[in-house]
């Protein structure tokens, strides 16, 4: 062995002398902790007023009840027209679809009459079995609350 190993052998390793982190990484991990209860103390305090200013104009959260009985009756694999008496492309209207397309899948919705089975998402009253005499079609069952089920007089045809 050479003069330098034999010294190495008898040398302790260096360690650094400070164990615990900087002081820098202190300060900025109690800084980013701090903003974060702030931000989360005003989210608490702005959003119960936020909702009260806004509320849901078309009902969304309480429409689920209109669809139970109606999911309960169609089969998960079924296709369904849609129809509504709102404004085609409206707000209400794509509102209307949306909210029946979410509670009612898997069901497949599709706007129109191509099905034979047709979803009426209705917003007012109406006559709806003239209205669907008029469409060609009878209704299947009225499930009240603007949801009525109507079937095709004639089935449609098979795409080819």
């Amino acid at each position: 062995m050479g003069a330098r190993q034999s010294a190495d052998i008898g040398m302790k390793p260096n360690r650094p002398q400070n164990v615990g982190p900087p002081a820098r990484s202190l300060v900025a991990f109690c800084l980013s902790a701090l903003l974060a209860g702030w931000g989360l103390f005003e989210y608490a305090s702005f959003e119960p007023a936020y909702q009260a200013r806004n509320a849901d104009p078309y009902f969304v959260n309480s429409q689920a009840i209109r669809f139970v009985e109606l999911a309960a009756q169609v089969p998960p694999e079924a296709a369904l027209g849609f129809w509504t008496d709102l404004d085609a492309g409206s707000t209400g209207a794509i509102a209307l679809y949306n909210v029946a397309q979410w509670h009612l899948a898997p069901r497949l919705l599709t706007h129109g009459f191509d099905q034979d089975l047709i979803l009426g998402n209705f917003a007012r009253p109406a006559d709806f079995a003239a209205l669907a005499t008029a469409k060609g079609l009878k209704i299947e069952k009225d499930f009240g609350r603007g949801i009525i089920l109507f079937r095709r007089q004639s089935p449609a045809r098979e795409k080819p």
